[in-house]
């Protein structure tokens, strides 16, 4: 798991030759940002605090940033430095003049320091939204980064156990193709990172405190100020999220703000978007992200286990899931009672949170009676319809509403604080 932190506001003085005047000093300033704090499943993540920046007077003109590095586990940590020049839309400024408590092997501990050298990387360099993020990894990979393939196969689609609604019947068979997932709920850090860039990108617009598509009526998320279920803020120009819920799974997003999300990750990785946001046709032949099927996420959610309940078998075990009184310490918190994603096991295929936490939007339209006329192979739901499909259950529910084949409808429009969702791409 990684801890992340943004910080600290001090001006900075390199030196530079793009004036033609040798030795002349030119000023950076890195502007204050709020804190990001990974947060763990079973291991504990490093934390980064107590963070002191500064530059030397000795005619080095070297910034120095201190900070202290805690990991409960003891970990020895991979330390990084990356410097955006935009605010903290992107982050692509080099930075590789460093050297002190960075890279690999840096234990925790107090007064860590690192020197950069930002003459040698900036040469010249003059601006007023320069801004360094410093972050900590202790080599247990974010979960939330991780996207999984999931081998294709078939399974029987439904209440197998015969205790769930109608719309879960006909129990039928199903195949489906090959997938990548992702391990986990898209978190509101990650979230965070598409609204900034589309915001820098004037894609998106904020009015009363909800994220529109610019010039359209289509709401994508409410941030705080306008729903308190939600854990994004925007201050100082910047979308963030609530202390402590950087890896909470985004919230008070509707299924149009959940497809806009897809189509800038497929975008930022060099692929073809599915979604048209004229219409919100999904064209399931492109290569980049959307939202799962249902029939993708059942099969997902089951993990490889014929016929069970959840997405670990047939136990009642709050242990394994973010369901009405499981007993984890953020049932006692402000809501939404979410947990950090990766809290709980992952099922049989790797994957966190199939049951509990949020509901998952999923692509396909919902109809109560699709099962009795659902193709077997890749089915994409009905063709048309008012309401999405919604799977998995969430935090204020009973288990018995969290179970892998229990279907839930929302409309697309709906921005609630028990709501949110992955991504997947087809394997080509």
């Amino acid at each position: 798991m990684d801890g992340r932190l943004v910080y600290g506001l001090f001006p900075m003085a390199c030196k530079g030759a793009l004036t033609g005047r040798p030795g002349v000093a030119m000023r950076l300033c890195l502007l204050l940002g709020p804190a990001v704090c990974a947060c763990a499943w079973a291991n504990d993540p490093p934390t980064v605090s107590n963070v002191r920046v500064g530059q030397r007077h000795d005619g080095s003109n070297r910034v120095e940033i201190r900070y202290d590095l805690a990991d409960a586990d003891g970990d020895a940590c991979v330390v990084s430095v990356e410097v955006s020049d935009d605010g903290g839309q992107t982050w692509s400024v080099r930075a590789s003049s460093l050297s002190g408590h960075v890279g690999a092997g840096v234990a925790p501990g107090a007064d860590r320091e690192i020197a950069w050298n930002c003459a040698a990387d900036l040469p010249g360099a003059f601006g007023s939204r320069y801004k360094v993020r410093v972050t900590a990894d202790d080599g247990k990979s974010a979960l939330w980064r991780q996207y999984l393939e999931i081998a294709a196969g078939s399974f029987e689609m439904g209440d197998t156990a015969g205790i769930g609604k109608p719309d879960e019947l006909p129990v039928h068979p199903v195949s489906v193709g090959a997938f990548v997932m992702q391990a986990t709920h898209v978190t509101n850090e990650q979230y965070c990172e598409f609204l900034n860039a589309a915001m820098a990108g004037a894609q998106i617009e904020l009015r009363d405190g909800v994220v529109y598509l610019r010039g359209r009526d289509i709401g994508l998320l409410s941030t705080r100020a306008a729903d308190p279920m939600s854990q994004i803020h925007r201050r100082e120009g910047l979308f963030t999220a609530l202390a402590d819920r950087e890896t909470h799974p985004v919230v008070a997003v509707s299924w149009y703000g959940a497809a806009a999300y897809c189509n800038w990750l497929s975008r930022s990785e060099g692929r073809q978007a599915c979604y048209d946001p004229t219409t919100w046709a999904c064209d399931l032949r492109a290569d980049g992200y959307h939202l799962p099927t249902e029939a993708q996420w059942e099969y997902a959610a089951r993990g490889g286990i014929v016929g069970g309940l959840y997405p670990w078998g047939n136990e009642h075990d709050p242990s394994r899931a973010n369901w009405f009184s499981s007993g984890d310490r953020w049932e006692s918190g402000p809501y939404p009672q979410t947990t950090p994603v990766g809290h709980y096991p992952a099922n049989g295929y790797g994957l966190y949170d199939m049951a509990g936490n949020v509901w998952q939007w999923c692509n396909d339209a919902y109809d109560g009676a699709f099962y009795s006329a659902s193709p077997t192979a890749d089915p994409l739901g009905p063709p048309t319809g008012d309401r999405r499909v919604v799977r998995g259950g969430c935090w204020k529910f009973f288990a018995t509403q969290c179970r892998v084949s229990m279907r839930g409808n929302a409309l697309p429009t709906a921005r609630q604080g028990d709501i949110g969702f992955r991504v997947v791409r087809g394997l080509r």
